[in-house]
């Protein structure tokens, strides 16, 4: 029998609401015991795991975090079920501020964003020979500014000379950078991954 919350009833014997009784104490403990120790374990009450039904965002859902608290929950990513964290101080049913911790960004650049608000991206990119500027645009800006950025050359083997590699970062913004070398120095392709970090 389902839990019952109309019983027993203000006009019910006991004697008659009894098995009604049983059975909701009993659907209290089942409903109790999923993701926790159970009444009579020695962590009674302590979370095993948390599992987070996916929900249809929109109406009353997420509903409002006030200024000292914060909330997660799980909803769908466009594909898959993902969890997301929810700041103090949001209204209802607006998502814009709450951060995926489960699905990265996608696009030509990718990322992702941490709890305290870090972000982190990353991609490829290649300089042609006889080039010695390049331009890197992220898909997602940074919301308030960009911290660093790291690059690593890759490629299969040594080619050109040895300065074709030596390179900076230039006008790093929250939209992007710029990749430069000496103008002299361009005799091979330049190719490399970076990885920003911003907020």
């Amino acid at each position: 029998m389902a839990y019952d919350e109309n019983k027993p009833a203000a006009a019910d014997k006991l004697s008659a609401s009894q098995l009604d009784i049983l059975n909701n104490f009993t659907a209290i403990k089942t409903a109790f015991e999923i993701n926790h120790e159970d009444f009579n374990a020695g962590g009674q009450g302590k979370h095993i795991h948390v599992t987070l039904p996916q929900q249809t965002v929109g109406g009353t859902f997420p509903p409002i975090t006030s200024a000292t608290e914060c909330g997660m929950y799980c909803k769908t990513d466009g594909t898959s079920p993902a969890v997301y964290f929810r700041k103090p101080g949001q209204m209802v049913g607006d998502t814009t501020n709450d951060i995926s911790l489960s699905t990265p960004i996608t696009g030509s650049s990718v990322g992702t964003t941490l709890m305290n608000g870090l972000i982190i991206k990353w991609g490829s990119a290649v300089m042609a020979t006889g080039s010695y500027n390049k331009t890197i645009v992220f898909a997602d800006a940074f919301s308030t500014g960009a911290l660093f950025t790291q690059l690593t050359p890759t490629a299969t083997s040594f080619t050109g000379a040895a300065k074709d590699h030596v390179i900076i970062v230039k006008n790093l913004t929250t939209a992007g950078f710029s990749v430069i070398r000496h103008p002299s120095d361009i005799t091979a392709t330049f190719s490399f991954y970076y990885l920003a970090v911003g907020y």
